[in-house]
């Protein structure tokens, strides 16, 4: 589950899919969401009254995996909601094993955005079941940056479904402006920098 479909959830969703993974991406923007159906499994618009319902009835109840790109504290709220549960919780005949039994199979918060907004969570109530991994990870290495480079090298991921729009460089204010101001439209911006 992919929260957010700007440029960096966008590449998170496709890089997801390239390594074997279902997708199911989220965002606001119609247009984004148009983007993403190449590299998703379905796609769900926030906006629509019922989005939490249809994203928990696509993955059965919670996902393995809840990439959380909005950076927003609403869009962080909800990927705690989507996370997955241990099954023993659905039922009403809950057996309590060690907690090492399901560490290595707990699902994973990868908590990709940028926050304005302080996000502050309550340990022993933010999540449902016994376990979950957060991921933080930011700007990782370069180890991290040539794994990328390697995707674009084989194919497995294109740069045209990452890069929107050529701009001179000249034309950086008004490029930063609609960016800024058609969200729909504008989700990545290149800079030609050899005028």
């Amino acid at each position: 589950m992919v929260l957010g479909q700007g440029l960096i959830g966008a590449f998170s969703a496709a890089w997801l899919h390239a390594a074997g993974c279902r997708v199911i991406a989220c965002d606001l923007e119609a247009g984004r969401l148009q983007r993403a159906e190449r590299w998703s499994a379905a796609t769900v618009n926030a906006a629509e009254p019922d989005a939490e319902a249809r994203i928990l009835a696509l993955c059965n109840g919670g996902a393995d995996i809840v990439v959380e790109c909005s950076g927003s504290p609403k869009g962080a709220e909800l990927a705690y909601r989507l996370i997955r549960r241990k099954p023993q919780n659905y039922g009403s005949a809950y057996k309590v094993e060690p907690i090492q039994f399901y560490h290595g199979d707990w699902p994973r918060l990868v908590m990709q955005a940028n926050y304005i907004d302080t996000i502050r969570i309550d340990p022993f109530g933010f999540f449902p079941g016994e376990g979950v991994t957060i991921l933080a990870p930011a700007d990782r290495g370069v180890e991290d940056r040539q794994a990328a480079v390697e995707h674009f090298r084989r194919g497995t991921l294109r740069a045209a479904d990452f890069v929107q729009t050529v701009a001179p460089v000249d034309d950086a204010p008004a490029a930063y402006a609609a960016l800024r101001d058609d969200k729909a439209r504008n989700v990545s911006l290149v800079f030609d920098w050899t005028a």
